[in-house]
């Protein structure tokens, strides 16, 4: 059988451009003269996982980052990286050596049209957006420069399809097998993508300025200096139990400003700790930050419904104190039976005092959140009640937090600074 098909087989140029025959399929050219080993495999191996191979080699990259040092030397304005070079690799090598662009289908093996790679982009930038493959199909003659080129058009091509207003740049830190033990310049592969990423995002802010990117990285592994020149908020934690939220916020509050820092509510019970607090405090914890929603609309209430559409109010009102404010620590969450925060408007006009109950006991004692900042020997006034506090009483003795039933319990004061007139007025 073996030396009957030998003699049959008829020499078949890989990149012979064929016209379209029975039994071709729209992505490849049946290949009806085949080696007998080539012939046979995919009767014995008629499944995708029948068999799998699987090579580990290390490459040493020192050739290849001079060589991106040389491509970058003139500071162009969206850098090549190592990213470009593997994929343009890739992509010649399939147009050299064509036979290894085939693939099996119905037991019988077929040559591609085209030769093309793909990668995913979000459809949709959110966390559960679907994601979507952008293509670059290859040209025989194509080199680094036109994949440099190509790989951007795609990824901005898509941004200008639709009245995308926000995106979110995940997953953009954790790059796995990058060292090599021949290897003279180990680290500089980071570094160089590092330099990458950022290249690509001058472009992106730059051709699409009205967009909001958010930088992200699977539990706020990029929340740094150089990211948030890029990117003004970025996603602080993967964890959005609410009461987790408060220590992880406390901590980035430390460096980070509040108007940076992504904070979300989500529902519960949440899906990392189990734990169930109430709308209203984990809506007060998510103005802790950048504030917004991540459940599904649908299973609210009418109730909750309602109260999101309020928490959406008194964000919108309370927006210029929360993103340009003073920001006041006024307790400590990991030591504190509450966790505090105070957002003061620099002109001492007004202070907005967000407080969650963390514990909860028997005949509690009353807590004492004393402010700061106020502006001494006046009063302020308690918007909501319409009471007048002295801020000296306010700052020394403190604001007595309601002892009531139930966990997690929240409460937020705003004051604003009575003038004189009306304080004369008032007496």
């Amino acid at each position: 059988l073996y030396c009957k098909m030998r003699k049959k087989r008829k020499k078949v140029c890989p990149l012979e451009k064929a016209k379209r025959r029975p039994g071709d399929r729209k992505d490849g050219r049946l290949l009806r003269e085949l080696d007998p080993m080539h012939y046979i495999v995919p009767l014995l191996y008629p499944n995708r996982c029948d068999n799998e191979a699987f090579i580990s080699e290390r490459i040493d990259l020192t050739a290849v980052n001079a060589y991106l040092e040389r491509k970058n030397a003139d500071d162009p304005e969206y850098k090549y990286n190592l990213f470009q070079v593997i994929v343009t690799s890739v992509l010649k090598i399939l147009t050299l050596r064509p036979k290894m662009n085939r693939f099996i289908a119905n037991k019988n093996v077929y040559q591609r049209n085209e030769i093309s790679a793909a990668f995913v982009v979000k459809k949709l930038f959110t966390d559960d957006g679907a994601e979507a493959l952008a293509f670059i199909h290859a040209k025989e003659n194509d080199t680094i420069d036109t994949v440099h080129q190509a790989i951007y058009d795609q990824v901005s091509g898509i941004l200008r399809s639709a009245n995308i207003e926000y995106l979110k740049w995940d997953f953009n830190r954790s790059i796995f097998n990058v060292y090599s033990h021949a290897g003279l310049t180990q680290g500089q592969v980071l570094y160089d993508y590092v330099l990458g990423l950022y290249d690509f995002l001058e472009r992106l802010n730059r051709d699409f300025p009205d967009m909001l990117i958010e930088g992200c990285s699977g539990g706020g592994g990029r929340f740094d200096m150089g990211m948030l020149y890029y990117t003004p908020q970025i996603w602080c934690s993967d964890n959005t139990d609410a009461i987790d939220r408060l220590r992880i916020q406390y901590g980035t509050s430390f460096v980070y400003p509040v108007s940076s820092v992504g904070a979300h509510v989500s529902a519960v019970p949440n899906e990392q700790t189990g734990r169930t607090v109430a709308l209203s405090t984990r809506g007060l914890v998510a103005m802790g930050g950048t504030f917004g929603y991540e459940l599904d609309p649908a299973k609210l209430s009418d109730a909750e419904k309602d109260q999101i559409r309020q928490q959406i109010l008194d964000f919108k009102k309370y927006a210029h104190l929360i993103t340009h404010g003073l920001y006041y620590r006024l307790s400590n969450p990991f030591s504190d039976g509450i966790a505090a925060w105070e957002m003061f408007a620099e002109d001492q006009s007004e202070a907005l005092i967000s407080v969650v109950c963390l514990e909860v006991h028997g005949n509690m004692t009353v807590n004492y959140v004393r402010l700061r900042g106020l502006r001494k020997d006046c009063f302020y006034r308690d918007e909501a009640t319409g009471k007048e506090y002295p801020a000296n009483a306010l700052m020394q003795i403190g604001l007595p937090v309601p002892v009531e039933m139930g966990e997690y319990r929240s409460y937020r004061w705003h004051f604003r600074l009575v003038k004189k007139a009306e304080l004369s007025a008032a007496e």
